[in-house]
């Protein structure tokens, strides 16, 4: 069996499967794009820590960031369990963090929901310590039901 190869154009190759983009075209598209997306979110976390906190703020589906703190200010037991409480402190916010969202001159509103709920945490009074009393109360409570 012949192979029967033809001498490939290289002008005409590029024409056919090429396609220029001008100035105008780019700045245009650009323009586009910016106006018809979505502000974007500003996210001040590492990425791998703003992903671990948006998976444990999964486990509170309906409760807002509101009622977490309601619920660890007045040491409520029955809103939140163990498992929940040791994510919660695991999780809590560090002084580095505090310090960089309280420095975010931008809009609130622009920010992840990472950043939006250590925000909110951060006004809770001695948060580790109200959390460790939780966890205590929460756990004394299991061992003295029979």
């Amino acid at each position: 069996m012949k192979k029967v190869l033809k001498e490939i154009d290289k002008k005409e190759f590029e024409e056919l499967f090429t396609s220029e983009v001008t100035k105008e075209e780019g700045q245009t598209q650009e323009q586009d794009t910016s106006a018809s997306s979505k502000p974007k979110v500003v996210s001040l976390l590492d990425t791998k820590r703003s992903n671990n906190i948006s998976i444990m703020l999964s486990r509170f589906k309906e409760v807002s960031h509101e009622e977490i703190k309601n619920a660890i200010m007045s040491l409520n037991e029955y809103m939140l369990s163990v498992d929940n409480i040791l994510a919660l402190k695991q999780f809590s916010p560090t002084a580095e963090e505090i310090d960089s969202l309280r420095n975010y001159t931008g809009e609130k509103e622009l920010l992840g929901v990472p950043e939006k709920f250590l925000l909110h945490m951060a006004t809770v009074p001695k948060l580790e310590s109200r959390l460790d009393c939780l966890l205590a109360k929460v756990t004394l409570n299991q061992k003295s039901l029979p």
